[in-house]
């Protein structure tokens, strides 16, 4: 006799098991999205004895400013605001200057501790801005008092810089507390005579102090309001992969085809206006969508090229962009904006006449500010930027880089077309929307011919979800910082304020490093400072309620949107094509 056949059953689906995957998919992406680059991200690691402390204080003086940029409607509305007769400065809730102003001292202070042991140009160059800003701080007393303490105290800090800075001395947690009361000692003597002085005269001249030291260094943070323009782009592209390669994982083909009916919806409801105006106003709309594409092509075959250099592929995923981005973004801004230098030379000449400089350095600065300013010089600069790129690219796929020569030809192409089209004047470049539409056309015929041929396969489906969802996200890009203008930033700022937060939480692997040249002390100190000065010059503007009561950063921000966000959406639609394509695995 033989046993009677059985039949296996498989798992059984049940409203649990149900549950339990869905659960697990949103644990996994939330997983993905947050909390990994988090931990890849920041700057916490096993710091050397008498750094925690100071990163600690640093920290702090984050939490302080991103608290102050967040309450200043509130501070506004409940803090006596100090009006300035006879001043063009908006008023100011003095109750909480003294913070603002204590803030940019601490920011200033880590990053003068942090440059003493970094290489001799950084010293010295960081150097020469503290000095700048201790003798800048007591221009207002023409008795001279506080300008003779700032002067033995800029000279006090360049013999410490002097006699610490070599390469046989190591990080001491004391130089930091020297500089420390140095910065301090100079910022609250100076406004301390100035207000003792001002207020029996009947107004307060302290705010004006604030705003002359936060005006004429604000430009420094230029470059991180830039770099966190990619912060909102990175927040898409993680969230569209991670959700589509959770379903993948987890619940498998059907859902697939669910998630991706949705999104098409999703995306059909969204651009409907769009294609009413492309009907409406062809000409302009099509230039744009045809700019997008090319755009896009221009990436693709750039890669080719950078493959056939490095004689082997690159595999791409949205976590190895995210993080190339991250290393180099803030580089590229510095290199990005021309208005940096002009600080600088618009600080020094301000000193240099308030010492009793010859009037010929008025007309000199003003020429530096004015060529520093221009259209042509910033547009220059970006397709200078953008050429010098792509070249970089061209040399590190030669050498075998894989990665990054990806996203800095990327970067490049975009930086090279807006430039360019800036110093000829040229409105052909393309839009966010038009990214998202020709990026939502591609996705759709592409997903449509696979079906028809019969070739869908679960990766090419989730590669065709992930181009659709990367172009739906990036299109909803503010909707990511709608809800912190609910509790009172100031409005403009959000996605800024979110920007420099998501920068801070994830982009300063680079400390975790060390080397001789810029040890690792060096290296959290700088990044710490870089993250409290940026936050506190946006702080004083949302204080303010005028953002050019300092420096725009906003203005910026957009610019870095454009300049890394669509360069990184770009990056992330041409992998998720070339994925599904060859019927990859989306990553």
């Amino acid at each position: 006799m033989t046993a009677p056949e059985t039949t296996q059953a498989g798992p059984r689906v049940s409203p649990k098991s149900i549950g339990q995957a869905l659960w697990g998919t949103v644990t996994t992406m939330v997983k993905q999205v947050f909390v990994d680059p988090v931990r890849e991200g920041s700057i916490r690691v096993a710091w050397p004895a008498g750094l925690r402390p100071i990163a600690a204080v640093g920290i702090v003086g984050y939490i302080v400013a991103v608290g102050l940029a967040i309450s200043a409607e509130w501070i506004r509305a409940s803090v006596p605001l100090a009006d300035q007769l006879g001043s063009a400065l908006p008023p100011q809730p003095r109750a909480v200057l003294w913070v603002t102003f204590a803030l940019a001292a601490l920011a200033i202070s880590l990053g003068q501790a942090g440059s003493i042991h970094s290489r001799s140009w950084v010293r010295w160059a960081v150097t020469t801005m503290t000095v700048l800003v201790l003798l800048l701080v007591a221009t207002p007393d023409f008795s001279w008092f506080a300008r003779g303490y700032s002067i033995v105290a800029s000279i006090g800090l360049v013999v410490l810089v002097a006699v610490r800075g070599t390469r046989n001395r190591s990080f001491q947690w004391w130089e930091f507390a020297v500089i420390v009361g140095i910065v301090f000692s100079t910022f609250a003597i100076s406004v301390g005579v100035v207000s003792a002085r001002s207020l029996p005269l009947g107004y307060d001249f302290t705010p004006t102090v604030v705003s002359l030291v936060l005006v004429s260094v604000g430009q420094l943070a230029l470059p991180a309001a830039m770099a966190a323009g990619a912060a909102v782009a990175e927040l898409a592209v993680s969230l569209a992969v991670g959700l589509v390669t959770s379903v993948r994982d987890r619940l498998g083909l059907v859902a697939l085809y669910v998630v991706l009916a949705i999104v098409v919806v999703w995306r059909v409801w969204d651009l409907w206006p769009y294609v009413a105006s492309v009907i409406a106003e062809p000409s302009d709309e099509l230039r744009g969508m045809l700019s997008a594409a090319v755009y896009l092509v221009a990436i693709a075959g750039s890669w080719v090229v950078l493959r056939r250099l490095r004689r082997g592929t690159s595999r791409l995923t949205a976590a190895t962009l995210i993080a190339a981005l991250a290393s180099t973004s803030l580089l590229i801004a510095a290199f990005l904006t021309p208005t940096v230098p002009g600080a600088v030379i618009n600080l020094g000449g301000l000193v240099a006449l308030s010492y009793g400089g010859p009037s010929w350095i008025e007309g000199f600065v003003g020429v530096g500010n004015l060529v520093a300013t221009s259209s042509v010089a910033i547009n220059a600069t970006r397709a200078l930027t953008g050429v010098g790129l792509i070249v970089i690219a061209l040399v590190l796929a030669r050498r075998g880089r894989r990665v990054l020569p990806e996203l800095l030809v990327a970067v490049g192409l975009t930086q090279a077309a807006f430039g360019l089209g800036g110093l000829v004047g040229t409105t052909l470049l393309w839009t966010p929307d038009a990214l998202s539409l020709v990026a939502t056309l591609a996705a759709v015929v592409l997903g449509a011919w696979m079906l028809v041929v019969r070739t869908a396969t679960v990766n090419r489906v989730a590669a065709v979800t992930g181009a659709l969802l990367v172009a739906a996200l990036f299109a909803h890009r503010d909707f990511l910082a709608d809800p912190l203008a609910t509790i009172g930033i100031a409005v403009g700022s959000a996605a800024l304020l979110v920007g420099l937060t998501w920068a801070f939480l994830t982009g300063f692997a680079v400390a975790r490093e060390h080397s001789l040249r810029y040890p690792l002390a060096s290296r959290v100190m700088l990044v710490l400072a870089n993250a409290v000065f940026a936050v506190t010059v946006l702080a004083y503007g949302a204080l303010s309620r005028d953002p050019d009561s300092t420096i725009n950063l906003q203005l910026f921000n957009d610019l870095g949107t454009t300049s890394f966000g669509d360069a990184l959406i770009a990056c992330a639609l041409v992998t998720a094509f070339i994925a599904a394509l060859r019927d990859r695995e989306l990553a």
